[in-house]
């Protein structure tokens, strides 16, 4: 999602637009792995985001994307992902938020539970942003040799029937067509 031949400018200012387009890209590859949960966490983005484009686009249209994105808005964009994959894979959202140094005790979020430190009407900036997205779905061939999302196989292990996958050693590519019958999956797509 992010052109590695582009300037880096983490500290620039986030605006409406970039955050939709962040969320609407996380959502498709998380469907691709996950469908029913991207499908639950689109449910409850519906009442916060709109991501019908206009067609043409309209200059007022333009414009509202172009708005400055607040903290407290990447915050209520973000919420439902989090939410909702913590429900079905903890541990792969811990190691996730450990891996990307945004572990905070205490709470699911990338952000502390304290609210005494909320800057809630502050602008973000492209670096929160990137943050606050840098949830992996699906792993690099050479990290992971099985081809198999870490996401997908956590939550496998979670709602596995008969409990005769208990790690996710035992998950790999001759079972994977079994796996993706059960939780009705396609391929896998790659996030970060």
């Amino acid at each position: 999602m992010i052109d590695s031949s582009a300037v880096e400018n983490n500290h620039g200012p986030a605006n409406i637009g970039q955050a939709k387009y962040m969320a609407s890209s996380a959502l498709g590859a998380l469907r691709a792995i996950l469908p029913e949960v991207a499908e639950n966490i689109e449910g409850d983005l519906a009442v916060i985001v709109d991501f019908t484009v206009p067609e043409p686009k309209t200059q007022e249209w333009l414009e509202k994307q172009k708005a400055p994105l607040l903290i407290g808005q990447l915050k209520a964009i973000a919420d439902p992902f989090y939410r909702h994959l913590n429900a079905v894979a903890p541990a792969w959202l811990d190691a996730e938020r450990t891996a990307n140094g945004t572990f905070q005790t205490g709470t699911i979020f990338p952000w502390t539970s304290e609210t005494e430190d909320d800057q809630n009407k502050a602008f973000a900036n492209i670096g929160q942003l990137k943050v606050v997205f840098s949830l992996r779905f699906d792993e690099d061939q050479e990290a992971n040799p099985d081809g198999i999302s870490d996401l997908l196989e956590s939550y496998f292990i979670s709602v596995n029937p008969n409990d005769q996958w208990t790690d996710l050693s035992q998950i790999d590519q001759s079972n994977i067509g079994l796996l993706r019958k059960m939780l009705g999956s396609g391929g896998g797509a790659r996030y970060r």
